[in-house]
């Protein structure tokens, strides 16, 4: 559900990452833990659907592979998410 879940560009990332939390959780209880690649890898797929952090992905490819871990994927969204904004950097398109 996660994967295709719908996120408006107003939203805040907030929403995508506790949805994701929420995932961890219940795989967790159920045996089937998620890795951290495989959680990566749904939260960049809903992120980058949103066509609002086009930015801020092209950054995040650049990236190291030992610098891609869960917590830096947040916390360069977060940052992302908050630049935007403060600038108000969305477009009437993705309103």
């Amino acid at each position: 559900q996660v994967q295709n879940m719908d996120f408006h560009p107003l939203d805040q990332v907030d929403l995508i990452f506790h949805e994701i939390e929420d995932l961890l959780d219940l795989s967790g209880a159920a045996g089937a833990t998620l890795s951290q690649q495989q959680t990566i890898n749904i939260a960049y797929n809903v992120i980058n659907r949103t066509g609002k952090f086009s930015k801020s992905i092209s950054e995040w490819i650049s990236l190291p592979v030992h610098q891609k871990t869960w917590p830096t994927f947040k916390t360069h969204f977060y940052q992302a998410d908050e630049l935007l904004l403060e600038t108000n950097e969305l477009t009437m398109q993705q309103t």
